[in-house]
């Protein structure tokens, strides 16, 4: 009988508590729900609905489980809430009694920690909504993505894998048709499919929380991917994409590279010594500025300040330049008093005096 449909009963006893079943356990092992000999409480309803009760043992992780990390410090948490409040979730399980080890008879779909956790207090039953087996490997994946999003999400490295099997399962890259399948926003599959370009060694890396996810998007947004611009292509074509990662993720080990800012300070590096504003004299600084980091001479924020800042500061003189005159005429058509007045006065003499002596600078 599967679990996840409305249990018929008899007119008499509607107005009974629907009581929990269990699914016998292997000779030698008493059904129930105790832990080491101590009572444990466990979900035996929700609503109308009943879960089985399975013995851990009957149960065996799903080998498609993108979460690949299951600290021990966690599952004893978990173990420990669980000896107190019970199981208040159940697991999701389908049956699958062909090729199980050790004469398991159900995968599970979710509920891996949960089931460590169990197994940790000795349960001998643990509650679990038994679902259709998936129709296949894709099926199996899309079904754990989506219980997943909805609760407990995997992380963004774990997610990352997730999504590459579904792509790998189904042959779909179109990022609106990962979205409909997955929920996961187009922005989200952009980043992650940025992520997978990367090798398998750095991936790993992210999933054993070595190195930020962030960093691998960022890195491939803000430098990698402006290989791909023709025009910005010719600011970094003495140096291929793979020698850009690699000197960027080895100055992440070394230190020389600290988060995300510093990446972008490189990408506005290169869209400032490619750009088609701004004088030839501010492209050939930034593509200097550029040139020395890529050699090791100097560090980002060194480069930065050197190719880059420059014009962004420019930038903004202009536009304070530009907002002056307006604010200037506001200023002096309001009521203003004799101190202030004379202090506005002093003020505009000395900014006509430096301005006449920029214009003669500028030529």
């Amino acid at each position: 009988m599967r679990s996840n449909k409305r249990r018929e009963e008899p007119a008499s006893e509607k107005t009974k508590k629907p009581q929990q079943r269990t699914v016998p356990s292997p000779a030698g092992q008493a059904t129930g729900i105790t832990g080491g000999g101590k009572q444990i409480p466990t979900v035996t309803s929700v609503g109308e609905h009943v879960p089985d009760q399975i013995p851990p043992s009957q149960i065996r992780a799903n080998p498609r489980n993108p979460r690949r990390k299951f600290p021990q410090h966690r599952i004893e948490t978990l173990a420990e809430s669980i000896a107190t409040v019970g199981m208040l979730v159940p697991l999701t399980v389908y049956e699958d009694p062909e090729g199980g080890e050790g004469g398991t008879k159900f995968v599970l779909l979710d509920g891996e920690r949960r089931l460590r956790a169990a197994r940790l207090n000795n349960l001998e039953t643990v509650p679990s909504w038994i679902i259709p087996k998936p129709r296949g490997n894709a099926d199996n994946t899309l079904r754990m993505f989506n219980i997943h999003l909805m609760r407990d999400d995997w992380g963004d490295m774990a997610t990352t894998l997730a999504l590459k099997d579904i792509m790998d399962e189904t042959g779909v890259t179109d990022e609106k048709e990962l979205s409909r399948l997955t929920g996961l926003t187009k922005d989200t599959i952009r980043n992650m499919k940025r992520v997978l370009a990367f090798p398998e060694s750095w991936q790993k890396r992210v999933l054993d929380d070595e190195v930020p996810f962030n960093l691998l998007v960022e890195l491939d947004k803000a430098i990698l991917s402006k290989k791909k611009d023709a025009r910005k292509s010719q600011v970094l074509e003495k140096y291929s994409e793979k020698q850009l990662r690699d000197f960027f993720l080895k100055g992440y080990d070394k230190g020389t590279v600290g988060d995300v800012v510093d990446l972008r300070k490189v990408g506005t590096l290169i869209d400032t010594a490619a750009s088609l504003q701004g004088s030839e004299r501010i492209r050939k600084r930034a593509k200097g500025g550029l040139d020395k980091l890529l050699k090791g001479g100097v560090s980002i924020e060194d480069a930065y300040q050197y190719g880059a800042a420059a014009s962004i500061e420019i930038k903004q003189v202009l536009r304070d330049v530009d907002n002056l005159p307006g604010r200037l005429a506001d200023a002096v058509s309001s009521e203003i008093d004799g101190e202030d007045r004379q202090r506005l006065r002093t003020a505009l003499e000395r900014l006509r005096t430096a301005i006449n002596e920029a214009i003669k600078r500028l030529g």
